[in-house]
């Protein structure tokens, strides 16, 4: 088990996974061994400007028997990062996360799916908090873009309560789109 505890100046900025297959253009967090947890909480961290294919900003991912577990805590900013699926965060393959206090996740962009976050393959989101602001999942191309703020796939879930989202934008869900399970209370 590996438990990673970011409380203090952690600034990563303007990095780039160049491979097709690229995961995690600030940080990938990848549980492969029966019984394995990686544990990641950002708090107080800034996560700005990166780029990938999948989750521009951070990526985690969970093998089956393995989890991975990302806490977005504090004053904790993921911006202005980009990937083709979750260009904030993408959380894949029974990974969970929990967006909590005043953490911010704003102005990134998804070339397909999840402009903030994108929920895939038995994943979970619980929001007690947090703001997501301005990002997209908006193109020029034909094919139609989901999920402005939060993409939620059929077998994943989100609980999400407190949490403010304003000027997410897509083609459809400009804030959440879902074919998962969404419960909302208390959200502006």
């Amino acid at each position: 088990n590996i438990e990673c505890n970011l409380n203090g100046n952690l600034m990563l900025t303007d990095n780039a996974v160049d491979k097709i297959e690229g995961k995690g253009g600030g940080i990938a967090t990848i549980a492969t061994g029966e019984g394995d947890c990686i544990s990641l909480n950002l708090k107080h961290a800034s996560i700005n400007g990166h780029d990938a294919t999948y989750g521009g900003g951070v990526f985690t991912s969970a093998t089956s028997g393995a989890k991975t577990e990302l806490v977005v805590a504090g004053n904790t900013s993921i911006s202005g990062n980009k990937a083709t699926y979750g260009g904030g965060i993408m959380l894949y393959s029974g990974s969970k996360m929990q967006l909590a206090d005043q953490a911010i996740i704003s102005d990134n962009s998804a070339r397909h799916s999840g402009g903030g976050i994108h929920v895939f393959t038995d994943s979970s989101l619980v929001a007690t908090g947090g703001v997501l602001k301005g990002n997209n999942a908006v193109s020029d191309d034909q094919v139609e873009r989901v999920g402005g703020a939060v993409y939620i796939h059929e077998s994943s879930s989100a609980d999400m309560a407190g949490t403010n989202m304003q000027g997410n934008s897509a083609d459809n869900g400009g804030a959440i789109y879902t074919s998962g399970k969404l419960n909302v209370a208390d959200c502006n």
